[in-house]
């Protein structure tokens, strides 16, 4: 029988037993978002949770269960997006990382499902943390973990990986195919053809992306995906693919657990 790792199905018993072998714990966070008009709201959720446990049963080490909501505000112009201010999600993984830290885990990844979005409030509480002392706090985005891998991955043209795009549609149909409407997928490739953009741009396809952060209103994402929410290409999507990308995100997941092992704690 295979060992159990979600915490949320285990006595607390269970965590003294785990704790006096490991100190090892995976969290998540994702988002409640709009994600196009085919996949499911709590897409950055359920795939940053996939990819925790995943690595989880790999390698024995705890997971929590995900914290659902995140920074979203760029999604608010569609219905049933929620989004929580920064620093309300700072002060959650703060409190959430406080109280584990009490009963004796020590090394924390903070795995992030809703790329780039996510990370500032994120990197703030794990600064914050570590400054206290006594534990590690590391931050793993599940499409940086696996940044090449997706790139060589990709069946679809510069601008097909991107928000409800083909790998995020990919990795649903693999891990959650009940929660993707491929009939309803619309291609829409996010552009580069302003300097802008082409900094900005989260395909890896696009030479220069993620050089610099230019926020976009709610009113202004709505428009530049034609009031769809998708930017990138869905439609290129396959399971096959989803397979694939989970893989790579997981084993670059197990890489970082083994790396935080062996780091020494102040």
């Amino acid at each position: 029988m295979e060992k159990e790792v979600r915490a949320e199905r285990l006595r607390w018993k269970d965590v003294r037993a785990y704790l006096e072998k490991d100190d090892r714990v995976l969290l998540s966070i994702g988002a409640v978002e709009q994600h196009g008009t085919h996949l499911a709201m709590g897409t950055d959720s359920m795939t940053a949770d996939a990819v925790c446990f995943g690595a989880g049963r790999k390698t024995g080490v705890l997971v929590y269960p995900p914290m659902w909501y995140g920074w979203s505000d760029g999604h608010m112009s569609f219905p049933g997006t929620v989004s929580l201010r920064a620093e309300t999600m700072q002060a959650l993984l703060e409190d959430v990382v406080n109280s584990l830290t009490q009963h004796g885990f020590k090394r924390f990844v903070i795995v992030n499902g809703n790329r780039r979005a996510n990370l500032p409030p994120m990197q703030i509480a794990a600064s914050n943390l570590m400054r206290m002392g006594g534990r590690l706090v590391a931050i793993a985005d599940i499409a940086y973990l696996s940044f090449t891998e997706l790139a060589e991955l990709r069946r679809s043209a510069p601008g097909g990986i991107g928000h409800a795009g083909e790998m995020e549609t990919s990795h649903m149909l693999h891990i959650h195919p009940d929660c993707v409407w491929m009939e309803d997928a619309i291609s829409r490739p996010s552009k580069s053809a302003s300097p802008q953009r082409t900094f900005l741009a989260s395909d890896p396809a696009h030479e220069g992306g993620d050089r610099f952060y230019l926020p976009r209103n709610p009113e202004s994402f709505f428009k530049s995906t034609g009031g769809t929410g998708v930017a990138g290409d869905p439609t290129k999507a396959s399971a096959e693919t989803g397979a694939s990308a989970h893989a790579a995100m997981v084993d670059g997941l197990v890489r970082v657990l083994e790396v935080l092992r062996e780091t020494p704690i102040d």
